[in-house]
């Protein structure tokens, strides 16, 4: 797979600066994945360009592979991507049936150690497919193709503040503008 650069420049002062970002980020992720279809070899990798797009460092904000236990108790399933009390993410290979993959990450919340992290957002990804739950009832599900990215750019614009939120780090803003300044 081709790498596109995700674009880094100066911080954006003004609300369309920051629309502009998004959508060439978007762009960016959108050329990056365009034929990706396998989870065990692609999906970590479409997690963390995903954490880009929003400016995350994905190693302060997502769990990759987070535990939780067999409905049976014995043994253990895996998150693909876990961004506590905000997001968990399931990916599949290419024709697997996303219903059933939105089923078995609805399953892994009542297992979670800390019911803190129970997430507001649910995504499923086929890499080609997106599948975006609202986990408290507020939105309907948004379905769009990775072709169709950018338009749903700030369906997923929860994210900028993630960091923020959870006193990981700076606010998005903020972070970009210290990464860009230290450049130079």
């Amino acid at each position: 797979m081709s790498k596109t650069a995700i674009k880094t420049q100066t911080a954006p002062q003004t609300d369309q600066e920051l629309q502009d970002l998004l959508n060439d980020r978007a762009e960016a992720f959108t050329k990056n994945f365009a034929n990706a279809s396998y989870e065990m070899g692609q999906g970590q990798n479409f997690v963390r360009e995903l954490c880009g797009v929003y400016g995350l460092n994905y190693l302060r904000s997502v769990d990759f592979e987070r535990r939780v236990t067999k409905d049976s108790g014995k043994g253990i399933n895996r998150i693909d991507g876990f961004f506590p009390g905000l997001l968990l993410v399931e990916m599949k290979s290419a024709g697997v049936n996303l219903d059933d993959a939105y089923q078995q990450a609805k399953g892994y919340i009542p297992k979670l150690k800390n019911k803190d992290d129970k997430p507001r957002h649910i995504l499923v990804s086929d890499f080609q497919n997106l599948h975006l739950y609202d986990e408290t009832g507020e939105r309907e599900p948004i379905k769009f193709k990775l072709a169709d990215f950018k338009s749903h750019v700030n369906d997923l614009g929860f994210l900028l503040g993630y960091l923020q939120k959870w006193g990981r780090c700076r606010t998005f803003l903020r972070a970009l503008n210290t990464a860009t300044n230290s450049r130079g």
